[in-house]
C-alpha cells in the first residue's frame, strides 16, 4: 500500500510533462505573434521625416508655431540660440546637417546686423553656413528684416545679408528662401513685429511659421 502514491506519481509525470510542453508551445507561439505584429507595424508605419530648424531668438519666439504648422506630417527639431550670430550657431548647424534630415530651415543673420559695428565680419560666417547647407537634401533660409534695430548700420548689413542669400539661392538648386523681410515690409507688416522691431509678435510668429511651411511644401518635395 505504501507504493501506491509512488505509482500514481509516475503515472502523472508524462501527463504533466505533456502539459508543460503544451504550455511552453503556446507561450512561444504568442511571443512569435507579438514579434510579427511589431515588425508589421514598423513596416507599414515609417518614421516621420525630420525637419531641422536652426535660428536665433526669432526662432525661439516662433518655434512652437513652426512645429505646430507641420502637424503630424513631420518631426520638427528646433535649435534656437538667443542673441547668437551666424558664426556662433555653426556647430549647431553642422550637427543638424549631419542628421541628414528631410529639410533644414535656417533663420540667422539678425544679430549679425544688430552688431554691425562690433562684429562687422558677417560674411565669413555666412559663407561657412552656405558650405554646410549645400550638403543638405533641401534647405530654406529666412531673410533678415531690414527694419531691425541695433548698432549703426544694422539695416545696411541686413540688406547685404539678404542680397547674399538671394545670390546663393540663384546658384544652388537645393537652397530656397522664406522671405520674412518681404512680410514685414508688406501691408500691416509692422504688426508682425514687437515694439523692439526685432522679434515677431504673435501674428508674426504665425506668419513666419506659415512662410517656412509653404516654402518647404513647394520647394522640398518628399518624393
Amino acid at each position: 500500500m505504501g507504493t501506491t502514491p509512488t505509482i500514481h506519481a509516475r503515472a502523472d509525470a508524462p501527463r504533466r510533462h505533456r502539459a508543460w510542453r503544451a504550455g511552453r508551445l503556446v507561450l512561444v507561439m504568442c511571443a512569435a505573434a507579438v514579434v510579427a505584429i511589431v515588425v508589421a507595424v514598423a513596416v507599414v508605419t515609417p518614421s516621420r521625416p525630420t525637419v531641422e530648424v536652426v535660428g536665433d531668438s526669432i526662432t525661439f519666439f516662433a518655434g512652437r508655431d513652426i512645429s505646430a504648422v507641420f502637424g503630424h506630417d513631420d518631426h520638427v527639431d528646433v535649435h534656437a540660440g538667443i542673441g547668437r550670430r551666424i558664426d556662433e550657431m555653426l556647430p549647431t548647424l553642422q550637427t543638424a546637417v549631419q542628421q541628414q534630415p528631410y529639410a533644414i530651415v535656417v533663420d540667422l543673420g539678425t544679430n549679425d546686423a544688430r552688431q554691425a559695428q562690433t562684429h562687422p565680419d558677417w560674411r565669413s560666417g555666412f559663407d561657412r553656413m552656405i558650405q554646410l547647407l549645400v550638403r543638405a537634401r533641401c534647405a530654406v533660409i529666412a531673410t533678415v528684416s531690414t527694419l531691425v534695430a541695433g548698432q549703426p548700420g544694422a539695416n545696411a548689413v541686413a540688406a547685404a545679408i539678404n542680397d547674399a542669400i538671394v545670390a546663393e539661392v540663384a546658384v544652388h538648386p537645393t537652397l530656397h528662401v522664406a522671405d520674412w523681410n518681404a512680410a514685414v515690409h508688406g501691408l500691416h507688416g509692422t504688426d508682425l513685429l514687437l515694439p523692439d522691431m526685432v522679434h515677431p509678435s504673435a501674428a508674426g510668429q504665425l506668419t513666419l511659421a506659415a512662410l517656412v511651411h509653404s516654402a518647404l511644401d513647394y520647394e522640398c518635395p518628399r518624393a
